[in-house]
């Protein structure tokens, strides 16, 4: 709602789709100005890019149309005493002299190729919160909470900063196992934890030896993986402590991609990304087969990779179905006090979850229909869930 002129700088996709009605794009030292939002960037960009193809390819054509008819009017200057042939063959020579050449488009620009394919499976459980109690100082951020995540869930986790999210997934880390009934994870669960601040990198170790100990490598082997987040030779003995934050989030991508890990535990894995960059990692857990427990503040991030989302009102957790969009629907529905638990409307909240069910049931079926039995399986979990929460409901009646 701010009425005069604004300029920002973003990497928040979402951000720009709400703000902005035009967007100047930094490229090969020149700028290109597109009028609309980010999402409308990306189509006209697309659009423009087909359409310079499409000219570059019918210019190039044309060209060496040319190119052959000069060299027959120069053949046939040779053989004959006809001098047309030569004025012809100079007049077409000068014409492509004179052709603004138009430059070859890149569709298809160097950017970070993660791949977190995975040869170790789990079992049915992920994870599992029993009871889970936790404080630091005198603040108790979780009291007594409960949470499960089967194989292949896809779980976002929100919330305020400074309300816990990051302890918990320390604690996981440091904690979860098989026999911890407070903190369970599957006895085949192998977690690949990103941390937001790099806490799983040695900051006094090179490129090269920490890829080469994550995932016991030779030289040329973790050369070939770092190349695929943008690193060439003369970065491979470069401290980790010095390189900047993008730098060092690509890395840790990288040993994510060496570890055969099948439990994503991520804290705010895009932050220091370039839009391009988050873009290739949103594929890539796209296709991800295991388990995903991220921490996110990227609202298209959130939509685009995650089937459910718990929220963090400590010392409680809330779980909604669905993506983001969904979540941030269904609670302005609710119109939730966050520090009153007696506050939701429970028939309002059993007819916004009869509904995502709805929706859930048709996603389902179209998952079926194109023989995508993983993505299936994880809406059949969450229409299951929603169905406990509604028996819950009714119960509360």
């Amino acid at each position: 709602n701010y009425p005069r002129a604004l300029l920002l700088v973003s990497h928040n996709r979402y951000l720009l789709d709400r703000t902005v009605n035009r967007i100047l794009e930094i490229e090969d030292t020149s700028t290109t100005s597109y009028i609309g939002n980010y999402s409308a960037y990306r189509v006209e960009k697309m659009r423009n890019l087909l359409k310079q193809k499409k000219a570059y390819e019918d210019q190039r054509k044309e060209i060496v149309r040319i190119e052959e008819m000069i060299k027959r009017f120069a053949h046939w200057a040779d053989i004959t005493s006809d001098k047309a042939h030569a004025i012809r063959a100079r007049s077409r020579r000068k014409y492509l002299d004179r052709v603004d050449r138009i430059d070859r488009p890149v569709l298809d620009r160097q950017k970070i190729d993660p791949d977190f394919d995975i040869k170790t499976t789990q079992g049915k459980i992920a994870l599992e919160l029993n009871g889970y109690s936790r404080r630091v100082g005198n603040r108790t951020l979780f009291d007594n909470v409960t949470l499960h995540l089967a194989y292949g869930d896809r779980v976002g986790f929100i919330g305020a900063n400074g309300t816990g999210k990051s302890t918990l997934f320390r604690d996981i880390v440091s904690t979860a196992a098989w026999d911890n009934h407070t903190l369970r994870i599957g006895p085949r669960t192998k977690i690949g934890y990103y941390a937001q601040e790099h806490d799983t990198l040695d900051f006094d170790k090179t490129l090269l030896e920490e890829i080469r100990l994550a995932g016991d490598l030779s030289r040329d082997a973790a050369f070939s993986v770092l190349s695929r987040y943008l690193f060439g030779w003369t970065d491979m003995d470069k401290r980790i402590g010095d390189l900047s934050g993008g730098e060092k989030s690509r890395v840790q991508l990288a040993k994510l991609t060496v570890q055969d890990v099948n439990f994503l535990l991520m804290d705010e894995p895009t932050n220091h990304l370039d839009v391009q960059s988050r873009e290739r990692v949103e594929e890539a857990l796209e296709v991800f087969d295991g388990t995903i427990f991220v921490i996110s503040h990227d609202r298209y991030f959130l939509d685009r990779i995650v089937d459910r989302i718990v929220e963090i009102d400590p010392p409680k957790l809330a779980e909604f179905a669905g993506d983001f969009s969904a979540y941030w629907e269904n609670r302005n529905a609710l119109n939730r006090d966050p520090h009153d638990d007696d506050s939701p409307d429970i028939e309002k909240e059993i007819d916004i979850l009869e509904r995502e069910k709805q929706r859930l049931e048709e996603s389902l079926a179209e998952a079926y229909r194109k023989a995508a039995y993983k993505k299936g399986d994880r809406i059949s979990r969450e229409i299951k869930r929603i169905d406990r929460r509604v028996e819950d409901l009714y119960k509360q009646l």
